[in-house]
């Protein structure tokens, strides 16, 4: 297991990409891009990488992990591929 520093916004990247799910509960992971207001699920947060990487570093960009778990069906939606990352489908 790693350990991730969740105050760390390169670290909450690292989870997003490697950690495909949220325990317990096993709810799907994706990013809350706050300077954009959109969000990502895990899947286009790893072809994005590179590019979100040099983001957060350089530019500060700020994100937030988001879960699935206490939403309805439609209200956390990728902005790439629009799968819904909500628990309830």
């Amino acid at each position: 297991m790693r350990n991730y520093d969740m105050t760390n916004h390169l670290d909450r990247l690292r989870y997003v990409a490697r950690e495909m799910f949220v325990w317990p509960g096993g709810y799907e992971l994706g990013i809350f891009i706050e300077s954009f207001g959109d969000i990502l699920c895990q899947e286009c947060v790893r072809k994005e990488y590179k590019h979100l990487y040099r983001e957060v570093k350089c530019w500060g960009m700020s994100i937030e992990c988001v879960a699935g778990c206490d939403f309805d069906p439609g209200d956390i939606i990728c902005c790439e591929c629009q799968k819904d990352l909500s628990a309830y489908e």
